[in-house]
This record gives structure tokens, C-alpha cells and sequence, in this order.
């Protein structure tokens, strides 16, 4: 249960993004690889340094989104 509470999903790091990064906020969760990458060592998003034809993918998203 503790390891659960303090460990950071890519869902929590996206809110957290939002309040970091302003352009963030024109992005809904399933669009956000297209724009940040996930840095699994630091548990956070970043902004892409190279802007090619990137697709990601997030495992899970809920289809009324």
C-alpha cells in the first residue's frame, strides 16, 4: 500500500504537467506523447526536443474521452 501511494503514474504526471507546462493545457491526455515524452527515470513529462512525426501511446484511455 505505501509503495502504491508513493509511487507517480503517468496520469498524475499529466496534472502535473498541465501546471508546469502553459501549452500543456491544449492537449487532452490521449494527444500528450504527440507533444511530451514520459521520462520513466524522473516519473515526469517533458516537452519534446525534436518535433518529427511522433506517435506515441498510452495504454489505457477511456473511450467517452
Amino acid at each position: 500500500m505505501q509503495c502504491a501511494q508513493n509511487s507517480k503514474s503517468k496520469l498524475m504526471g499529466y496534472f502535473e504537467a498541465n501546471a508546469k507546462y502553459p501549452n500543456a493545457q491544449e492537449y487532452y491526455y490521449v494527444e500528450f506523447p504527440d507533444t511530451l515524452v514520459w521520462k520513466a527515470k524522473d516519473k515526469a513529462w517533458e516537452p519534446r526536443k525534436r518535433f518529427e512525426d511522433h506517435h506515441g501511446r498510452i495504454h489505457f484511455a477511456n473511450p467517452a474521452s
